[in-house]
């Protein structure tokens, strides 16, 4: 099965099935998202790396379910956990350069989590943990990068 590949946006793994409606907060509601690079891209052109086929063969079994949004949906993405996602732990994987907007989207600083407010080319083994309140805010002290070190050789 191939997990994972340019052309699938976000993975989401629902670990409770808690679900409110919510209205106008920066995040879900009592909800930690963690968000992953896809995988290590080709040198050229299209699709992933056998690095990366390696990286998504590797991570396919902390996915159960997943739903898929365009690059430019951030937005969307951030109303969709909003509203449908409260009291979970959602895992997102998403393109690195659209990674900022949607830190944004879900009411994080992308320089607080990113160097430069940035995802770097050549990371591929961090986790940002954003973790919200009852409120949907986010809660500073519990939300970070995290090296996951998945992979042998991962710096």
């Amino acid at each position: 099965m191939m997990f994972m590949h340019r052309r699938l946006f976000i993975a989401i793994f629902f670990a409770s099935a808690l679900v409110f409606a919510a209205h106008g907060q920066e995040g879900p509601k009592n909800s930690v998202v963690l968000i992953i690079r896809h995988a290590e891209d080709a040198d050229s052109g299209d699709g992933i790396s056998p690095v990366g086929e390696k990286r998504a063969e590797a991570y396919k079994n902390y996915f159960l379910n997943y739903t898929r949004f365009g690059n430019s949906q951030s937005t969307d993405l951030a109303a969709d956990l909003r509203a449908n996602q409260q009291g979970k732990v959602i895992l997102v994987c998403w393109r690195h350069p659209y990674i900022p907007a949607l830190l944004g989207a879900l009411g994080a600083t992308p320089h607080t989590f990113l160097p430069n407010g940035k995802w770097p080319g050549s990371v591929y083994n961090w986790v940002i943990q954003l973790s919200f309140d009852q409120d949907g805010h986010l809660i500073p002290s519990s939300s970070r990068r995290i090296n996951e070190q998945l992979m042998p050789g991962d710096p």
